[in-house]
């Protein structure tokens, strides 16, 4: 049974919630066919990060952005309504229309995802 390697790769490019993120370092594995894999940890590690600096911006929430925050933390559409006393179907909207329809939503929510990932 062969060893696999882990390879560090700078600059590596991460496509997540509607762009490509370039990640500093990004710990992959050589596979026996000498291709490049991530673990599940690593990629993880990197969601986290990503969703951290989507939280962390001062700019109105995309429609991409806040379905990346919804798959890492497996909320639905309906938990996030909820969260702001609004009806599913405006949630919906919003993905039609690729953004969160006001600031103040868009802040709240980056808030709340943000604690639902780092928040204990």
């Amino acid at each position: 049974m062969r060893e696999l390697k882990t390879v560090t790769h700078s600059d590596h490019p991460m496509p997540a919630a509607g762009r490509i993120w370039v990640v500093d370092e990004a710990e992959l594995t050589e596979l026996p066919d000498s291709t490049l894999g991530m673990s599940w940890a690593e990629g993880t590690r990197i969601h986290r990060a990503i969703a951290n600096a989507i939280c962390g911006t001062p700019e109105q929430l995309t429609a991409e952005e806040l379905e990346f925050l919804c798959d890492i933390t497996d909320t639905a559409y309906a938990d996030v309504a909820r969260e702001l006393g609004l009806n599913k179907s405006t949630v919906t909207n919003w993905r039609k229309k690729g953004e969160v329809a006001k600031r103040s939503d868009s802040s709240r929510l980056k808030r709340w995802f943000w604690f639902k990932l780092f928040g204990e």
